[in-house]
């Protein structure tokens, strides 16, 4: 296999992509493709998200040529509602972050939703325009409780890496999670760790992460 430049490499994790939206993604990406730095940092970025007890399938392992990493046969889809653990919903802007809301419910319906900005990040909101002279975007993901309906927006929302270190965080605890409130506890302590210099890195990131998706033409990228 060497010689034909097959390795095994740890499989890539990326949500599927239809042909709709790969469209959706290099048509968002090439209308953003020139916004400052500036412009980026006023974007208030959204999501959900699950973390579960015991739900890893990063080891799983795929033989590819190198350059072959996110192509569509060697992807591991995400699931984003599969299994028990905890719900957390959050938010940031180049400037900080929110802080993270633990949900009592599997999934979040669009009465849950409509209650965490009334009650969670309203306050919040509130708090940031008090010490910033600027207009805020609010950038929600592509989930339905967020609509109404189902509606699969272009997903360059790079909260994904925030809930990407977040996972990693509490898998290098020297103590593993056992249970659902010692995930909890362990959430609540790593989110309020994360700093604003990865907010901003993250933000000064969105022209390059527009400049992979047009590349790829609306396909998977490294982010």
């Amino acid at each position: 296999m060497d010689r034909l430049d097959f390795k095994s490499y740890i499989a890539a994790h990326k949500a599927r992509l239809t042909a709709r939206h790969c469209k959706n993604r290099l048509r968002w990406a090439k209308e953003h493709l020139n916004w400052t730095e500036d412009q980026w940092r006023s974007v208030i970025w959204s999501d959900e998200s699950r973390f579960c007890v015991e739900c890893s399938k990063r080891g799983k392992r795929v033989l590819r040529k190198e350059e072959e990493r996110y192509d569509e046969r060697n992807i591991i889809p995400t699931v984003k509602w599969g299994g028990g653990g905890a719900m957390v919903w959050g938010c940031f802007w180049g400037g900080g972050f929110g802080s993270l809301e633990i949900i009592d419910t599997s999934s979040v319906d669009q009465e849950t939703y409509i209650n965490i900005l009334a009650n969670k990040f309203h306050p919040w909101f509130t708090n940031v325009t008090l010490h910033q002279e600027r207009d805020f975007t609010f950038q929600e993901d592509g989930a339905s409780c967020h609509t109404g309906g189902y509606a699969r927006c272009p997903d360059l929302n790079p909260i994904e890496h925030v809930w990407d270190a977040l996972e990693r965080r509490i898998e290098r605890k020297r103590s593993p999670i056992k249970n659902l409130e010692q995930l909890k506890v362990a959430l609540r302590e790593e989110s309020e760790r994360m700093d604003d210099e990865f907010a901003d890195r993250l933000v000064r990131s969105m022209k390059r992460r527009c400049e992979a998706v047009i590349k790829t033409k609306g396909g998977a990228t490294e982010y």
